[in-house]
């Protein structure tokens, strides 16, 4: 269900400072120059917030081919002392999350785990509820914002990627058509609708960026950098300012490993609990262009900007294991089929190349502490 939801909440600020708007090659950001904290949204009011409709696939590229480089691997963290996620009283789910199971038939069994597109997949809800709140799955979680000129807010998934960054996709950050950047972001880590106070609360932005390649790209997907990244602000907890990585922890990532690799993608599609809880989809994944890469998927709107993850989960004591590096994201979900998730099911992704490595340089170096 596709809806717009106008909230009564504080403006995180009045005005926005934009910066690196130069030449093409600089990277393009705004500013957020008032971080105080605003009021927490309550559970009821995230789960009203629509999801940001997932792009679907459009002739053109939207931009031009980007250099892939040296493939680069930023590694992840844990913190070895555990954050311990706050109480909470339990809230009953939506109606319609025991609402009667959907099937797709295709004229055979076999079609409906891997739709028309023939990729194979499986999705499922992140369980029990209570595993959002540890690692590695407790660094993604809800991305909601607000667009100022219609004042509707949407929500998108975004991932924990240093001490201060959260990855997400482009068109979740800059609306490309419209020539504007959004605003008001908040990421909730581990969100879970059925709780009255989420588990690590939401934390608020201090930057926002994004490529020239999304921004000058006219909205069309498949394109060679759909890729943001949502500085986010310091908070006080126990007396001591944190930052979210270092609280929480924060995944790797990758260059130019997202095809020929079997992935775990995390995010809040507004089609499966209304958005409500985390979902998991693993499949295999395959080129698409030059730029990138497909995984089967029946997840629509709400998943944009959730990580694609390599080596994911956590690794057994004696596990025998080709690469040491663990939960790795080379990409972060960009698009959807041109009809909509059914009856193809399929989503697809950038991949990770020098535009993000030069988006993720301006941004750590932007304050000292963010990497």
């Amino acid at each position: 269900m596709s809806r717009t939801i106008l909230l009564a909440v504080p403006a995180l600020a009045a005005t926005l400072t934009l910066a690196g708007a130069g030449a093409a090659a600089a990277q393009t950001w705004i500013v957020n120059p008032s971080r105080q904290k605003p009021a927490d949204l309550t559970t009821e009011q995230l789960r009203a917030i629509a999801p940001l409709p997932l792009p679907r696939e459009s002739k053109g590229s939207g931009g031009k081919a980007a250099a892939k480089g040296t493939p680069q691997v930023f590694p992840g963290f844990v913190p070895a002392d555990e954050p311990v996620p706050a109480e909470s009283d339990a809230l009953p789910p939506p109606a319609d999350w025991n609402g009667p199971l959907i099937r797709y038939d295709a004229g055979n069994d076999d079609s409906r785990s891997k739709g028309t597109s023939g990729y194979p997949f499986t999705t499922t809800r992140v369980f029990p509820d209570t595993a959002v709140s540890t690692a590695p799955y407790r660094m993604a979680g809800k991305l909601i914002f607000r667009d100022s000129t219609t004042n509707s807010w949407y929500m998108c998934t975004a991932a924990i990627i240093s001490y201060r960054l959260v990855l997400t996709a482009g068109h979740c950050v800059y609306n490309a058509t419209g020539k504007r950047f959004y605003t008001d972001f908040r990421f909730t880590p581990g969100y879970n609708a059925t709780l009255g106070t989420q588990p690590y609360g939401q934390w608020t932005w201090s930057a926002v960026y994004t490529t020239p390649a999304w921004q000058n790209g006219g909205g069309t997907v498949p394109n060679v950098s759909d890729f943001g990244i949502i500085e986010i602000a310091n908070q006080t907890i126990g007396g001591v300012s944190r930052t979210i990585g270092g609280y929480l922890g924060y995944y790797a990532t990758a260059t130019a490993r997202l095809n020929y690799n079997h992935l775990t993608a995390l995010g809040y599609p507004g089609n499966i609990d209304s958005g409500g809880r985390m979902i998991a989809n693993q499949g295999e994944t395959r080129p698409y262009g030059s730029s990138s890469g497909v995984m089967g998927s029946s997840m629509a709107g709400g998943s944009s900007g959730g990580p694609w993850i390599e080596d994911f989960g956590v690794v057994g004591s004696g596990q025998l294991i080709a690469n040491s590096v663990a939960n790795r994201i080379v990409g972060v979900t960009s698009y959807g089929p041109a009809g909509g998730p059914s009856p193809s099911f399929y989503q697809g992704s950038s991949i990770l190349n020098a535009d993000f490595t030069a988006m993720r340089t301006t941004a750590c170096a932007r304050l000292a502490g963010n990497c």
